[in-house]
């Protein structure tokens, strides 16, 4: 293993309580109106210096996402789910970090909204994974993962493994995949967290019920005209 200087380690640690930092902020006030100079002072940096870690306040949002999807992927695969286990794992994840970090899918979901492009996060060093998830061996081999991508090959899989028709158009899928898990936390979210994984798993099991019964039928549950999906579904 590449021995990492003094430089590096405090570059990793600092960017990570900076998020930390500001994740534990969110429930109580939005991104938006969160003074940076309020977050540097608690990790005691120079707020100038605040933007050598995220060059934009919103990146706090995606390098926040990009953990989660790291520790959620370093589980599912640690656990060995594939096809719609995994994505279900997923949804299961998601649903515990909004009771332990609130505010923070609320704003994801914000963020998301405003989109005109798919964003560019910034990159998680395997330092940074390492000393950001300390228990999870192996953790730095794991590559970020966004949940489309993840969610894609999964659907994939449940295909492969006739846990989904074989004509279940992919577009679509990942459209009710992507309604369920923003919709849904963005209607209880706030007022009744506990209550989202429960939730979750009602409407993944409604969306598979309904996909295996248009399979049934023949039907692709295609809406016209055919097309594929390009949109910012899932960060």
């Amino acid at each position: 293993m590449k021995k990492t200087s003094l430089r590096e380690r405090k570059f990793a640690l600092t960017r990570l309580r900076l998020a930390k930092e500001a994740a534990s902020r969110l429930g109580s006030q939005p991104l938006a109106s969160l003074p940076i100079r309020d977050i540097c002072e608690q990790v005691e940096v120079s707020e100038a210096t605040f933007f050598n870690y995220f060059p934009k306040k919103t990146d706090l949002l995606l390098y926040l996402a990009d953990l989660w999807n790291l520790e959620c992927r370093w589980r599912m695969l640690d656990a060995k789910l594939t096809g719609l286990a995994a994505i279900e794992f997923v949804f299961a994840y998601y649903a515990k970090q909004v009771i332990k970090v609130p505010g923070a899918m609320a704003e994801m979901i914000a963020f998301q909204a405003v989109l005109r492009e798919k964003p560019v996060a910034l990159e998680i060093s395997p330092l940074e994974k390492r000393l950001g998830f300390p228990d999870l061996v192996g953790i730095e081999m794991v590559d970020v993962q966004s949940l489309d991508r993840l969610f894609a090959a999964q659907i994939e899989s449940a295909v492969s493994s006739g846990e989904l028709p074989a004509n279940t158009h992919r577009p679509t899928i990942m459209v009710a995949l992507a309604s369920a898990f923003y919709g849904t936390a963005l209607i209880l979210g706030n007022a009744n967290p506990k209550s989202l994984a429960g939730q979750y798993v009602q409407q993944l099991h409604l969306l598979w019920d309904g996909f295996r019964l248009a399979g049934a039928s023949g039907s692709k549950a295609n809406p016209q005209p055919q097309t594929e999906l390009k949109s910012n579904t899932l960060i």
